[in-house]
């Protein structure tokens, strides 16, 4: 329990965004959510085909509650949180990795 709540909270965060912010004038597009094993690590991933992050966004100034919200749950888990391109090199792709 003390990993799936951070965790549910991640997730519910990471797809409101992307619903949000990467498909703007009702634009169609994929939100792909996984979770699997690496290791002895647990990596969660969600990413989009959307619009991407904005030029010039830097994950450490990020001045949103959400993604600011997806830090301060990822440092609970005591996990690794990288930001990137999404599907294809398009939109945004966020992964979450903790150790068992």
């Amino acid at each position: 329990m003390k990993r799936a709540v951070p965790l549910g909270l991640i997730v519910n965060e990471l797809i409101t965004d992307s619903l949000k912010h990467a498909f703007p004038e009702g634009r169609d597009g994929t939100i792909v959510l996984a979770l699997g094993r690496a290791g002895d690590s647990v990596v969660l991933s969600v990413s989009d085909d959307g619009i991407g992050l904005p030029p010039g966004f830097e994950p450490g100034s990020a001045t949103g509650f959400g993604l600011n919200l997806v830090g301060i749950l990822s440092s609970q888990l005591k996990a690794e949180l990288e930001i990137g391109s999404g599907t294809g090199g398009r939109g945004a792709s966020f992964s979450i990795s903790f150790r068992l």
